[in-house]
């Protein structure tokens, strides 16, 4: 496996701003893993990170997208990244067809297009990975870390089969019983596998360090981290993309 680059932004031609951040090449891996990050965009160290992690685990070749123009890094939530979410996700179904965009012209960026695509997302990233999921079938699993999992957007007729994941913390207070609720109702009638972890203890933004370990919303916690990290290779092996 090669890391070359890892902070190189570059843009891609989609409907709305976005880009992507080649983090490594291993033309030899049997999976394709495209990480979507939180508000703050995939040129962090948290992302970096999280490629390192993910990428090891599963032996993938990985990308991180950039959910913005090349040129916007939010740093604060309320005076940035606030603007930056409700601008991704205010029109569901444009969402979807933006992400559909991306997946596609990424085609042309990985080394081995034969090997199965995996999306991880977390936080906004997690919401983004699942609208995708419910429409493209061009992904062979979805995964949202810590990311609100409900839409406004029912699921249609040509609703994709991608198998689904979410992964979140039993004690996340910006994430909504209600929200939980519908995605498990949605789930239990989309006709596809689909999975929910619930970490206990555990709150928004489990697995960013930057958010620290002590907050109303997002404490950091090293072992629900890990815990996803296996959590996410376990649910890679039922593909058959880890030997």
């Amino acid at each position: 496996m090669q890391i070359k680059k890892a902070n190189q932004l570059l843009p891609l031609n989609t409907a709305l701003p976005s880009g992507f951040i080649r983090f490594n090449n291993n033309p030899s891996a049997n999976i394709r893993l495209l990480l979507l990050p939180d508000w703050q965009g995939a040129n962090t160290a948290y992302m970096q990170r999280m490629a390192g992690l993910f990428s090891q685990a599963l032996n993938a070749e990985t990308v991180i997208f950039h959910p913005y123009n090349v040129n916007t890094h939010p740093v604060h939530y309320i005076l940035e990244g606030r603007f930056e979410v409700y601008e991704v996700l205010s029109d569901r179904a444009r969402c979807r067809q933006w992400i559909q965009e991306a997946i596609a012209e990424l085609e042309n960026h990985w080394e081995n297009k034969a090997a199965k695509l995996v999306m991880v997302g977390f936080c906004l990233g997690g919401s983004i990975a699942f609208e995708a999921a419910r429409t493209s079938s061009a992904i062979d699993l979805a995964v949202s870390i810590h990311g609100n999992p409900s839409t406004d957007l029912h699921l249609s007729s040509y609703a994709s089969r991608v198998p689904m994941v979410f992964v979140g913390g039993g004690s996340d207070p910006l994430i909504s019983k209600e929200d939980i609720s519908l995605f498990l109702k949605e789930m239990q009638v989309s006709g596809r596998p689909w999975y929910s972890h619930t970490l206990g203890e555990s709150r928004h933004s489990f697995t960013k360090q930057e958010v620290g370990y002590i907050g109303p919303g997002s404490i950091y916690n090293l072992d629900a981290l890990e815990l996803s990290v296996d959590l996410v290779a376990n649910h890679v092996k039922q593909l058959g993309g880890i030997a």
